[in-house]
C-alpha cells in the first residue's frame, strides 16, 4: 500500500490517500472520477500529486496517516484524509 500526498495550491489544501495504484493511475481515476473530498479541485488550482511512503506490511496505516497529517497541519493548509 502507498500513501499519496495531493495538493492544491490554489486552496490550500492536502488530501492524503493510500492506494495500491501507481502515481499516474491514481492521478488519471482522480480525474476522471474525482474522491468527494477532493470533487470541488479543479486543474486550474494547481493539483501536485507525490507518492509518500510504500508502506510494509503489518503497518498500521491509520496511525501513518493521522501522525502524517498532523505534519502537514503545522503548514496551515487543510487537511483531509481519506476515510479508512
Amino acid at each position: 500500500m502507498t500513501v499519496f500526498e495531493i495538493s492544491n495550491e490554489a486552496l490550500k489544501e492536502f488530501y492524503l490517500c493510500a492506494s495500491q495504484l501507481s502515481l499516474a493511475a491514481l492521478n488519471q481515476r482522480h480525474f476522471d472520477q474525482p474522491p468527494s473530498l477532493i470533487a470541488h479541485w479543479q486543474k486550474k488550482h494547481g493539483v501536485f500529486y507525490n507518492e509518500i511512503e510504500t508502506l510494509a506490511v503489518g503497518t498500521d496505516l491509520k496511525s501513518f496517516m493521522d501522525q502524517y497529517s498532523g505534519v502537514l497541519a503545522r503548514t496551515g493548509w487543510k487537511v483531509m484524509t481519506e476515510p479508512r
